[in-house]
């Protein structure tokens, strides 16, 4: 840097120079001393100044080169996407081609999509109606399964009950005929009212029936009879099964329409035993599920009556609280809710049940009543009688027991005020087999009551002895009318012979044709006297002597020991 000065330079010329002393050349000399110095500043300034461009230079220069090569580089790849371009270019324009002639092949495609969506479309509706066709086809598949299994069930039933061998029973059916015949044919010749005579016919029926019963299943001998009556779907089976083991409790037919179609008798037994007694007197065997199916729905598609050929079933089943009792679980008495139904023979079987049993259980629902039915207060007073009554409010668990008690009360009144006995009246869950309320005797015990054991025979002897004695009485009174037709005669005499006298001979006309009706009565009272007396003790000898015969008991008519 010191070259490019020019004081050190020039220094030594200076120095010299002042050595001359010329005039003013020392001002001179300062003077262009200090603008040398000035120059020399200003070159520095320009030295550094051109140092800081070199510099710049120098990284202007690097960064052109950089840049030069970026440049090169650049247009290299400007060359090759220029060709790439030009190659994509050709193939846009291929494709774009490509792209024409596929859209038209999409327009033809689209169109034939549309034919095979509406062929589609066409499809699903065909095969949704095969699909609704085969559904169809199914449930008649299974209903006519099912009605096979149906058909197959019943007839398996149906052979069962006609392939029953009967014993042989020469005294039951000597006794049946003598009922049906000559005991009928002398009831009709007592000339009684009609209300009497049907009366007595129907007693007999009964009195049959329980003969018949008894002879086919002679463990009821010994057991009182208690019929569980009610209406429709008041829970009677429920009831009855309420006293067997758990593992029999589904076994009667329960439901909201009408089930119980035949009288089942139920009675204590070390197993269950399931026994339909037929008219002939065989005993068929029945499984739980034959059982079942004697509804009235299953019945009324049989094609003929069932209860005419089984008239009634016997069912033996551990019952822990019970000895000596069985239950009659009989079809309800009041229209049925049901097309199946045979409701009036069903009002029937309840009478001629309840005229046989030994008491009487009557349910009432508390799900579909609040009180006793108008229709059952008129049942029980036709029914009234001297047997025992005791009314259970069923299904009791599904009112409130705040409101059970109003509930009791209401059907005591009802009761009280119809004029109808009763032993008591409670609150009873067949599902629970308990009792939550009760007025009055409660419902165990009663049944521990009437739990004892009975003499079936003895009882048929003495119903059959009271249905004579019935006879015979209507009979006194029949011939009673002609007693009176003397007095009446006589009190005809008197009036003529007030109104003519004594001497008339009108009086003495109508004294001989009085006297002669007298005669004439009192020949007709003895011939009758003596005919009815005799007609009613060949009847009851003869009764009384079948009883024997088929109940194979050493009993003497009652009327004979009373005479004794």
């Amino acid at each position: 840097m010191s070259d490019l000065l020019l004081v050190p330079r020039l220094e030594p010329a200076l120095t010299r120079l002042k050595r001359i002393w010329p005039w003013g050349r020392k001002a001179l000399i300062e003077q262009l001393r200090q603008h040398v110095e000035e120059a020399d500043e200003h070159t520095l300034r320009m030295q550094a100044l051109r140092q800081r461009i070199e510099a710049e230079l120098a990284g202007v220069s690097a960064e052109l080169g950089a840049t030069t090569s970026d440049l090169e580089r650049l247009q290299a790849l400007h060359g090759q996407l220029q060709a790439e371009h030009s190659a994509q270019t050709q193939q846009l324009r291929e494709r774009t081609n490509a792209y024409a002639a596929l859209a038209q092949a999409h327009k033809l495609q689209r169109g034939e999509l549309e034919q095979l969506q509406r062929a589609h479309a066409s499809l699903e509706d065909a095969h949704a109606q095969l699909q609704a066709a085969h559904q169809r086809l199914e449930e008649e598949h299974g209903q006519l399964q099912a009605t096979a299994e149906l058909v197959e069930r019943r007839y398996r039933l149906v052979c069962n009950i006609l392939n029953g061998k009967p014993a042989e029973n020469p005294a039951l059916s000597e006794l049946k005929s003598w009922f049906a015949g000559e005991f009928a044919r002398d009831v009709q010749r007592l000339e009684l009212p009609a209300d009497v005579t049907s009366m007595v016919l129907e007693q007999a029926q009964s009195i049959s029936l329980h003969v018949e019963l008894l002879s086919d299943s002679p463990a009821l001998r010994t057991k009182s009879l208690v019929a569980v009556a009610g209406g429709f779907s008041s829970g009677k089976s429920s009831f009855v099964t309420s006293f067997m083991h758990r593992e029999h409790s589904q076994l009667l037919a329960k439901g909201i329409q009408p089930v119980t179609a035949i009288p089942t008798y139920v009675m204590p037994g070390r197993e269950l035993s399931i026994y339909g007694h037929t008219r002939k007197g065989a005993h068929v065997a029945l499984t739980k599920d034959e059982y079942a199916q004697l509804t009235h729905d299953f019945i009324a598609n049989m094609g003929f009556n069932v209860k005419e050929v089984m008239p009634h079933v016997v069912i033996e089943a551990p019952m822990p609280e019970v000895q000596h009792l069985a239950f009659i679980d009989m079809p309800g008495y009041d229209p049925a809710a049901s097309d199946t139904a045979d409701t009036a023979a069903d009002h029937g079987i309840a009478s001629a049940v309840l005229s046989e049993a030994d008491a009487v259980i009557w349910l009432v629902a508390l799900d579909t009543n609040g009180t006793l039915p108008a229709n059952d207060l008129e049942f029980l007073l036709q029914h009234a009688d001297d047997r025992p009554l005791y009314v259970v409010l069923n299904k009791a668990d599904l009112r409130p027991m705040s409101t059970l008690q109003d509930v009791i009360e209401e059907i005591r009144d009802h009761l009280e005020d119809s004029g109808i006995q009763y032993e008591g009246i409670c609150a009873y869950s067949s599902t629970l087999g308990k009792e939550l309320l009760h007025e009055g005797k409660s419902l165990s015990e009663v049944m521990q009551e009437w739990d004892h054991s009975t003499d079936a025979a003895l009882m048929l002897y003495k119903e059959f002895e009271t249905m004579v004695q019935t006879l015979d009485e209507y009979a006194n009174r029949q011939l009673h009318k002609v007693e009176n037709v003397n007095e009446l005669a006589h009190s005809i005499e008197l009036d003529i012979l007030q109104m003519v006298g004594s001497e008339s001979k009108v009086f003495r006309a109508a004294q001989n044709r009085l006297g002669q009706l007298k005669e004439l009565a009192e020949s007709i009272l003895g011939v009758e006297k003596s005919e009815a007396h005799q007609r009613l003790e060949n009847m009851r000898m003869r009764g009384h002597q079948l009883l024997q015969d088929n109940l194979r008991a050493d009993y003497r008519s009652p009327r004979h020991d009373a005479l004794a």
